[in-house]
């Protein structure tokens, strides 16, 4: 392959994986070059008979998918180099969502996902629940989120000994956020879950919402 259609490739991999919200790829640097020809090869030596382009394309839908989604347990946060690198030398990276069912990712028993499928904020206004551009997780700022544990108590006294308004359900909302974010590092998310989210429907019927619809819509 030509050094063009090589750069031109790499090119049409990195508006692939920025258009799926993964981590930005910024520029098209020596080392990320250097990586996407290994991969490339490495992937055209296991499978003769295809496209490596066309396999590499897949094993980022693949991620995208894995990682955005609530029903898996692998949420790694790949850069696009990291991700050649590491299939590369490791084994990991692309290697890991070439062929193969993404089930074998699934969380066991698909725990979360009848979560997921219920928490709609209605306090923020997001797009993605992982929004690259504004770092945003479900509409609040990711560094917010990371710390999320902060806020607990001091929300659960409130709801429990306040008046309850928006201010307190969008706290609210943002604690089911950070419980959702460390899903897969805290063994006790799912009883958190439960009890969060019982508060937040309750505030909900206090306030007289409707869930699913934000407010100001």
């Amino acid at each position: 392959m030509k050094r063009d259609e090589y750069l031109k490739n790499l090119k049409e991999i990195m508006e692939l994986w920025n258009s799926y919200y993964l981590l930005e790829c910024k520029s098209i640097t020596t080392n990320l070059k250097i990586q996407f020809k290994r991969a490339l090869k490495a992937i055209g030596l296991q499978f003769p008979t295809e496209d490596p382009l066309d396999i590499l394309k897949e094993s980022i839908k693949r991620y995208a998918k894995v990682f955005h989604s609530g029903k898996y347990w692998y949420d790694y946060p790949y850069s696009l180099y990291e991700f050649l690198h590491s299939g590369n030398t490791q084994d990991k990276g692309y290697w890991m969502f070439i062929k193969g069912d993404t089930d074998r990712f699934l969380v066991k028993d698909e725990k979360f996902s009848p979560y997921y499928s219920l928490f709609k904020p209605l306090t923020t206004t997001y797009k993605f629940i992982f929004d690259r551009d504004n770092n945003t997780y479900f509409g609040f700022p990711i560094p917010d989120i990371e710390n999320y544990t902060y806020k607990m108590n001091d929300v659960e006294w409130r709801y429990k000994n306040q008046k309850h308004d928006l201010g307190l359900l969008s706290d609210i909302e943002f604690v089911i956020a950070g419980i959702f974010y460390h899903r897969n590092r805290d063994d006790d998310a799912i009883p958190k879950l439960r009890k969060w989210m019982k508060y937040w429907f309750n505030l909900i019927s206090e306030l007289g919402l409707r869930h699913g619809k934000r407010i100001g819509t």
